[in-house]
């Protein structure tokens, strides 16, 4: 998948998202912790996809389920944001609130990796 391909995916399910009940906090708390994409600075919005998306994609025996997005063709990777952003509800919520604290410790530890 090319990168503007990748960014546009991003872009569709962060739009998708914003009807999510909390996805502006999630976006707030990504925009804290900016990470570069091989030069390219991501919005929030793609940012708190692409982290998220990259963490829930996990197996239960913890072997990482999401496509690469260098080798996989486009409408793999589409599908796989997809089926993230229709389980996003169960994963970020507890009790009904967001578990910011959670969510702010995933995008230090996203940002940490990426500086290594």
């Amino acid at each position: 998948m090319r990168q503007d391909e990748l960014l546009l995916a991003l872009s569709a399910v962060d739009l998708a998202l914003e009807a999510c009940p909390g996805w502006g906090e999630i976006k707030q708390i990504a925009g804290a912790y900016p990470i570069d994409l091989d030069g390219y600075q991501l919005s929030p919005g793609q940012q708190a996809v692409m982290v998220m998306w990259r963490i829930f994609s996990v197996d239960s025996e913890g072997q990482r389920t999401a496509p690469d997005v260098e080798e996989e063709p486009a409408d793999v990777i589409v599908a796989s944001l997809e089926a993230f952003r229709a389980s996003l509800d169960e994963h970020v919520l507890v009790d009904g609130e967001l578990d910011l604290d959670s969510i702010r410790s995933l995008f230090e530890m996203a940002q940490a990796a990426g500086e290594d």
